[in-house]
């Protein structure tokens, strides 16, 4: 019987050769991947900003400063100039805390209405596949936001998928119980803190439809054909050779040619004596926020997520970046109503049907 392990096929070049192949293909592949599923934690800073609804209330601080400035001005020069007029200067003092009370109910009043009385969740989503494959590997990141410190169930979204707290700079040292069943997976006693956002990252499959093709044209073109299901939003294509292209949209069942899209500069060398590529989106932010507003912001979260540095665009073979339209259809999140869904995807690879 054959056997790799002895004489004489352990000293057989022919099979020496084949074990280096199979050793280097299966190291690229490894490469390839972005976000591995079962990867070490690391902070996810920046995707715990661009899901935290407490980002988008910074005019609520420029209100408030205002709101105190004039507070200044109105209890002080004001308040007692007018009762000087009067005669009766100190009852100027009995409406400091009249005024006083004003302005701090309005700052209160101010928070409220930036932060909101009601608990919200953000989902972030990177699905990555080989072309032409209908369904791909899924990195989840669950932004959950309540007004007042709850206590919640989070369930993961299939049978197979992994839940954990995602590490931020602001995250305490996780309290939960981890629950698996004949259902899957589910953390209970999640501890969520008042007016402050926790990610929960979940790693596991999502649907592409019929996939999403990448095929070679003659001159070096490529064809991207969407069987997605979805439109497809900010399309990145980078052609394994130093070039990338950019186009706007593209509808289900649609296809387009990298000849026709535009150039663009999306790509850095990065890592160790620069053996990677790296997704630079800040270099195309104006096109990639005109195909979907803050597209360009959960690119650039996301690419500096993983733990190590990863090679966004393999050598040799293309990759498309993009966002599926209409996130994943979820609506609601342990109990909270869901107000934003995105999902971003990688394709890798030649592969499907023109």
């Amino acid at each position: 019987a054959f056997d790799a392990q002895r004489p004489p096929a352990v000293d057989s070049g022919w099979v020496q050769t084949r074990m280096v192949d199979l050793v280097r293909r299966a190291t690229e592949r490894t490469s390839s991947v972005v976000f591995r599923p079962g990867d070490g934690h690391g902070p996810v800073d920046e995707v715990r900003r661009n899901l935290d609804p407490n980002e988008s209330s910074r005019w609520s601080i420029i209100l408030s400063a205002l709101i105190l400035c004039l507070y200044a001005v109105i209890a002080g020069p004001v308040n007692f100039a007018i009762w000087r007029r009067r005669g009766r200067p100190l009852r100027a003092l009995g409406w400091l805390p009249v005024i006083a009370g004003l302005t701090f109910g309005s700052v209160v009043v101010v928070g409220v209405a930036a932060k909101g009385c009601s608990g919200r969740a953000r989902h972030l989503t990177v699905i990555e596949a080989g072309a032409g494959m209908t369904k791909g590997t899924a990195r989840r990141w669950r932004g959950l936001f309540t007004p007042q410190a709850e206590s919640l169930s989070v369930v993961a979204r299939g049978e197979t998928h992994t839940l954990g707290i995602a590490m931020t700079s602001i995250t305490d040292a996780p309290h939960d119980e981890l629950v698996i069943d004949r259902d899957g997976m589910r953390l209970e006693k999640v501890t969520v803190r008042p007016w402050k956002t926790l990610v929960i990252r979940e790693d596991g499959l999502a649907d592409l439809g019929d996939g999403i093709s990448l095929t070679p044209e003659a001159g070096g073109a490529i064809r991207v054909t969407n069987r997605s299901g979805r439109r497809l939003r900010g399309l990145v294509v980078h052609n394994g050779h130093g070039v990338s292209f950019f186009h706007d949209s593209l509808d289900d069942g649609a296809s387009v040619s990298t000849a026709t899209m535009t150039i663009v500069s999306a790509s850095t060398a990065a890592g160790y004596a620069f053996s990677v590529t790296r997704y630079a989106p800040y270099y195309i932010r104006d096109e990639l926020d005109r195909a979907a507003t803050g597209l360009a912001d959960a690119w650039q979260a996301v690419q500096v997520a993983p733990v190590v540095e990863r090679n966004w665009f393999p050598d040799d073979v293309p990759t498309l970046l993009g966002q599926l339209e209409g996130g994943e259809g979820t609506t609601r999140d342990s109990g909270l109503p869901v107000d934003s869904d995105r999902v971003l995807v990688r394709v890798v690879g030649w592969g499907g049907t023109p």
